[in-house]
């Protein structure tokens, strides 16, 4: 990625990556050690790119990048365009987390369910029963939450989370 840029009045002339020698308008060529030479840098009007903030990818979909410079602090910031995703496409992203919790919830308690299909003499104790329940009442609820979300910062606050299985359900 670009580290560097030249800055002559006040414009951007060229970028540099930190991993390369840096050749100057000489052609002297210098090791890639100088861009920790901050006092050189200076001498050679090259200013370290300043990262600004990058839009959550979980929610937006990030485009290029522009860099800037602002002449009074003599900094150059790298800026990110995005476009926020569709609520589709994040209440698909949501629906899929909530069944691979779901999942992973109910897991350590299959034993019981394939076990009373395949054994009728064996039934399924009360407290893996009712917290199974639980966790397919709370599934039920997230779905609803997930499919009333209609911008971003209705996803942003969502938490999916489960019932931890309690000691006794084995």
């Amino acid at each position: 990625m670009i580290d560097f840029v030249k800055v002559i009045d006040g414009k951007i002339t060229t970028t540099y990556k930190s991993n390369k020698q840096y050749v100057d308008d000489n052609g002297v060529r210098f090791p890639v050690s100088i861009w920790q030479n901050e006092e050189y840098l200076k001498t050679q009007n090259l200013v370290r790119i300043q990262e600004g903030t990058i839009p959550n990818k979980m929610f937006y979909d990030i485009g290029s990048s522009t860099l800037s410079y602002d002449a009074v602090a003599k900094t150059v910031t790298r800026s990110y365009t995005s476009n926020e995703k569709s609520n589709e496409t994040l209440k698909d992203y949501y629906k899929k987390q909530n069944i691979s919790l779901l999942q992973a919830s109910l897991d350590a308690t299959n034993y019981h369910i394939i076990r009373s299909q395949e054994d009728s003499s064996y039934s399924v104790p009360s407290a893996v029963s009712n917290w199974r329940a639980t966790i397919y009442k709370e599934f039920d609820g997230f779905v609803k939450t997930i499919d009333a979300c209609s911008k971003i910062s209705d996803f942003q606050t969502l938490n999916i989370t489960f019932t931890e299985q309690p000691s006794d359900v084995q």
